[in-house]
């Protein structure tokens, strides 16, 4: 299993962040500045497997640690944890190599679930540390600590759903199970095509749940685009059904209606679903 190398300033902090890798059965090593994260990795670095960085610190710049530990140490990935809400040091921080980017103060769970996430895909990972580490993600959590951080910095973001569907007249659990087995086989591949700090979520046998990260309403017409191509692409290449076909809602956050997670959730699926319903009735009564 690798290690973990924890970069910043704050003492409190650093050992929170040391509690935190210990639940999740890392070993967490700590730098104070840039003289002992290198000197931590020139004695480490065949174990460190994931480095947490602040990026503003008193005595240097933190983008040029993070330019030189990206250019020396290409292949540890590394996650900026940064009370710095600017979007310009969010652009700057992933033009510099970070493979995420978390908002001060932060949520345990939250921090827990990045982090999984990139050690479960990197290629260093080793088998036990996939089955050591043991997370639950609720989706509803995820969306609601993502509004709060909209909110507190500021920005905006896109949250999405996609249904993937066979146009039926009922729903049986033998159809049920080939949905959740045509999602699990597609999902991979939709998760390619989004940045590293776009979050995926499964939602039942037929639902994806998506939140982009710092995306306006542009760059969610783009990353739509992606989708929809890619979704065809895999079905011109046998992944799923040709009867098979998918809805997507959307919302810009965070929204004026003040509805939680669940909510925001709920509008969603009705969303989807009355694009089916009226897709289908164009069918059923087609204009003449």
């Amino acid at each position: 299993m690798k290690d973990v190398l924890i970069i910043d300033q704050t003492k409190p902090v650093r050992i929170r962040l040391v509690d935190i890798c210990k639940s999740m059965n890392l070993v967490a090593h700590e730098a104070f500045d840039s003289t002992s994260a290198i000197n931590i990795l020139n004695k480490q670095s065949g174990n460190i497997g994931f480095i947490i960085m602040e990026i503003k610190f008193d005595q240097f710049d933190g983008f040029a640690l993070l330019e030189r530990l990206r250019h020396q140490y290409d292949t540890i990935p590394i996650m900026i944890l940064t009370s710095s809400n600017r979007r310009t040091d969010f652009v700057l921080g992933l033009k510099s190599g970070a493979v995420d980017y978390v908002l001060k103060p932060f949520e345990d769970i939250n921090l827990i679930t990045r982090i999984s996430k990139f050690l479960r895909s990197s290629s260093k990972t080793s088998v036990e540390a996939n089955q050591n580490i043991d997370v639950n993600v609720n989706i509803k959590d995820m969306i609601q600590m993502e509004i709060k951080k909209a909110q507190k910095g500021n920005y905006e973001f896109e949250l999405f759903m996609l249904l993937l569907y066979k146009p039926l007249n009922e729903i049986s659990s033998a159809q049920d199970d080939e949905y959740e087995s045509y999602l699990n086989k597609i999902y991979p591949e939709l998760e390619s095509i989004f940045w590293e700090t776009d979050h995926l979520a499964k939602f039942g046998s037929q639902l994806v749940l998506g939140v982009l990260s710092f995306c306006n309403e542009e760059g969610f017409g783009v990353a739509m685009n992606k989708l929809d191509a890619k979704l065809k692409t895999l079905q011109g290449a046998s992944m799923f059904p040709e009867d098979y076909k998918w809805a997507l809602s959307h919302q810009l956050m965070p929204d004026t209606s003040n509805a939680d997670a669940s909510g925001i959730i709920d509008r969603l699926q009705i969303e989807v679903r009355k694009q089916i319903a009226l897709e289908k009735k164009s069918t059923e009564d087609p204009t003449p």
